[in-house]
């Protein structure tokens, strides 16, 4: 058995889903013990697994592009070469309600501090004269500050940053 997960975004990109666990729980039969699956950086995993009908389901959800998602469903394993797609289709998607707020008595410095900390594992969208592309929050000094903050994104061979 093969799991893949694969979330679909606003420019219709597919994006992997990589170290996401689902379990699946045997529906009927003997042993009814959870099996934990773990996708691999290709947001793919596999599994030899005994034919028959299974609960899946994902113990967390996963947020992407301001939605949440997270999967139960059937299935019904019949062989080796069958292939369990998870994607934004079959995804219980629930619009995510974000709030920044900052601490009593804080200023610029502090609503900086907690972008950062909100942001600092996400994946980004740059833009920049011309060029495209995805990236990561980083700070430049190694240091977990406010300041400088850049998003850093590789696009046909040209690193393109922007101060945010």
């Amino acid at each position: 058995m093969t799991l893949r997960i694969v979330l679909v975004d606003h420019d219709l990109n597919q994006k992997p889903v990589p170290s996401f666990r689902v379990t699946l729980k045997r529906a009927e039969g003997p042993s009814a013990e959870a099996i934990e699956l773990k996708t691999a950086l290709d947001g793919t995993c596999q599994k030899s697994l005994p034919s028959g009908k299974y609960k899946l389901t994902s113990p967390q959800p996963i947020e992407f592009q301001g939605k949440r998602y997270s999967w139960s469903l059937d299935v019904t394993l019949s062989g080796a070469q069958q292939v369990i797609e998870l994607t934004n289709d079959n995804a219980k998607a629930e619009a995510l309600i974000t709030e920044i707020k900052s601490p009593p008595g804080g200023g610029a410095s502090n609503d900086l501090n907690v972008l950062f900390e909100k942001l600092k594992n996400s994946v980004v969208k740059v833009r920049a004269e011309g060029h495209d592309g995805s990236g990561f929050i980083v700070d430049p000094s190694g240091c977990r500050g406010p300041l400088p903050l850049m998003a850093a994104a590789q696009d046909e061979g040209a690193l393109v940053f922007a101060l945010l």
